[in-house]
């Protein structure tokens, strides 16, 4: 990991120094804030149950592109209260992709992958998956996908209360994850492991600079963001 003017240094310390005071909190008086709690870290809607399930098998008389193509159809014709279980399996998406869905607060959308799901592109011409590029989404749940390959892994749009859950990006051309192209709000990106990016790209790329985009009221916890140590990468996250 290369260290640029102490970006990464005066981060990792005020992360500390956040952690330290809000596990063990400030004991001056009776007003003090009480510890953060695991639950915390969850949406309001985390224990809203689907409403109708549905499993996606990968086909093996299929190639990997067919199979990547007929994944994509069926995340995007998810409707509110719908659960899609992806079968184990190596999906290529080899063009843009842009998942353009949303949930209700009573009503969320659930992707959930079975162990060996692996999302990827055969290059580096666009990111694996965009969210919200063409309007708002929200009241989504992403869990347990591998996301390799690819410009950027996860780029985030108009998003606002989606949740980024135990997912795996890695080996990424660019940033792993990003939210520095349109405001979003209410992101929850919690226990994710994030590593071996490319060109400048950081683990996380949050927010942009000078304000000009900005993620607000939104959780980040528990994620593992390691390896990202190409010549070309400054910082691990960048906060903005």
């Amino acid at each position: 990991m290369n260290l640029i003017n102490g970006k990464v240094c005066a981060f990792n310390l005020l992360m500390l120094l956040f952690f330290v005071a809000t596990i063990f909190g400030c004991k001056k008086n009776d007003d003090s804030p009480e510890p953060v709690q695991v639950s915390d870290y969850f949406t309001s809607w985390a224990d809203i149950s689907p409403i109708n399930s549905i499993t996606h098998s990968y086909n093996s008389s299929l190639t990997e592109t067919e199979n990547g193509a007929a994944l994509a159809d069926a995340m995007q014709a998810l409707e509110p209260g719908d659960e899609l279980k992806i079968g184990s399996g190596t999906y290529s998406i080899n063009k843009y992709f842009n998942l353009q869905v949303s949930g209700t607060s009573l009503a969320p959308i659930w992707i959930v992958a079975e162990d060996g799901v692996v999302i990827t592109r055969p290059d580096a011409n666009q990111n694996i998956m965009n969210i919200g590029a063409s309007g708002p989404v929200g009241y989504l749940c992403i869990r347990g996908v591998e996301f390799t390959g690819g410009s950027a892994g996860v780029r985030f749009y108009d998003c606002s209360n989606v949740w980024l859950d135990q997912c795996h990006i890695h080996h990424t051309e660019e940033a792993g994850l990003t939210t520095n192209t349109n405001n979003t709000s209410f992101m929850y990106i919690t226990k994710n492991e994030i590593n071996n990016t490319g060109g400048t790209g950081e683990g996380m790329y949050l927010g942009a600079n000078n304000g000009e985009v900005i993620m607000s009221q939104s959780v980040i916890a528990q994620n593992h963001v390691h390896h990202t140590n190409d010549m070309g990468v400054t910082q691990v996250m960048e906060l903005n």
